[in-house]
């Protein structure tokens, strides 16, 4: 069975503040104290392309289809804000284990005996950087992985 939940059960989770819908998923995530960002791990469906790379579906995998493990970011329509939503592949040889609160600033991922920091102030940033049209090499996901932490 693979861990999901839908990006409108999110914001609807962000906005009212009652996150009963995510615990109940089972997905990993982490809030930011004012709900205005959340991230979380979701499995997309997700299938390699030869010569190219990775490729994703925002859907979770069906029956025996591959899927891989993604984090998932998600900043709120506050007011005159615009709400974005942005995923990232997760390397085939790393696994989150957690996602923790720190404080009002950042949370960390939990990665085998790793910890790293993401500062809710700058998802709007990695957007920028995260996000591609093209189908991912796994040297290019494990580079783009590193720039959460990193930027």
């Amino acid at each position: 069975m693979s861990l999901w939940i839908d990006n409108e059960v999110v914001n609807k989770a962000q906005k009212n503040g009652d996150f009963s819908a995510i615990i109940e998923s089972g997905v990993q995530f982490c809030m930011s104290p004012d709900r205005k960002y959340c991230i979380l791990v979701r499995d997309h469906s997700a299938w390699h392309v030869e010569g190219e790379g990775w490729r994703d579906s925002n859907d979770p995998p069906e029956n025996e289809e591959s899927g891989r493990q993604m984090l998932n970011f998600f900043k709120c329509q506050i007011d005159s804000e615009i709400g974005i939503w942005f995923k990232a592949f997760i390397p085939q040889d790393e696994a989150i284990r957690d996602i923790e609160s720190v404080d009002d600033e950042c949370c960390e991922v939990i990665i085998g005996s790793e910890r790293h920091r993401i500062y809710y102030t700058k998802i709007d940033g990695l957007m920028w950087d995260l996000m591609t049209g093209n189908a991912v090499t796994e040297d290019e996901i494990k580079t783009t992985f590193s720039k959460i932490w990193n930027t």
